[in-house]
C-alpha cells in the first residue's frame, strides 16, 4: 500500500468506505492487468481530512 505510506496514513484511521475504494482501485487495476500506482490513483481520487468529529 504504497498510497498509505506517500500520505502518511495508517489503515486503520481510514473511514470503512476510504478503505474499500483504496481496495476497489486496486482490484480495479488487477483486473485491468496494470500495476496500482499513485499517480493513477490520484487521477480518479483525493484525500481529504474530516473537519467533523468522529462518531464511529
Amino acid at each position: 500500500m504504497d498510497l498509505l505510506k506517500h500520505y502518511g496514513i495508517h489503515f486503520s484511521k481510514l473511514h470503512h468506505l476510504a478503505f474499500m475504494r483504496i481496495v476497489h482501485f486496486e482490484l480495479s487495476c488487477f483486473a485491468f492487468a496494470d500495476e496500482p500506482s499513485l499517480s493513477l490513483f490520484r487521477r480518479f481520487y483525493r484525500f481529504c481530512l474530516s473537519t467533523f468529529p468522529s462518531f464511529y
